[in-house]
């Protein structure tokens, strides 16, 4: 024989448990379940065995008040996180847009770095050929002057200088 309170500590269970067992088979049981006084009530082997053959068939849920809000607390707090990983990955996508955007903006920019660099070569190019034709031009016009002057020269002479070909130099 073994007391209700025992019986229950040996299964998990809590003695009101046990008691609900009792209850609701008392035709079963009265005959096994033996109350002494104020030592309680006591199961002898056949009642252990039947609400042993209960308990597997229905399995008592012991509810923990403490437990039970811890478990709802957690569950509140392992959805906020969900809400916080969404978030954080919605973030996260939209900073890697940013940075696909940011990169292709930089090869762009490269490449304009390189085309200015290509003209600015090319430009200092134009600007050397300028210069040169500018003295190129500048000689020419100083050329172009002095054979205007050599043909004023030639054209102001007198009829015997032009004869005598005075004034002309020889080639």
């Amino acid at each position: 024989m073994v007391k209700v309170q025992d019986f229950a500590k040996e299964h998990g269970v809590t003695d009101r448990a046990i008691q609900k067992h009792i209850q609701r088979h008392w035709q079963e049981l009265h005959e096994h379940v033996h109350r002494r006084g104020k030592n309680g009530t006591w199961l002898d082997d056949q009642a252990q065995a039947f609400i042993e053959s209960l308990m597997i068939q229905q399995p008592v849920i012991v509810s923990d008040r403490a437990v039970t809000e811890d478990n709802e607390r957690l569950r509140a707090e392992n959805e906020r996180l969900r809400a916080e990983i969404e978030r954080l990955n919605k973030r996260a996508e939209v900073l890697s847009d940013k940075l696909t955007e940011s990169l292709e903006e930089r090869t762009k920019l490269q490449a304009l770095e390189v085309e200015a660099a290509r003209t600015s070569g090319l430009l200092e190019a134009a600007q050397t050929e300028r210069e040169r034709l500018r003295e190129d031009l500048a000689a020419a016009t100083a050329r172009a002057a002095e054979a205007e002057q050599r043909v004023q020269h030639l054209k102001n002479r007198s009829l015997w200088q032009r004869i005598t070909r005075e004034g002309e130099e020889t080639p």
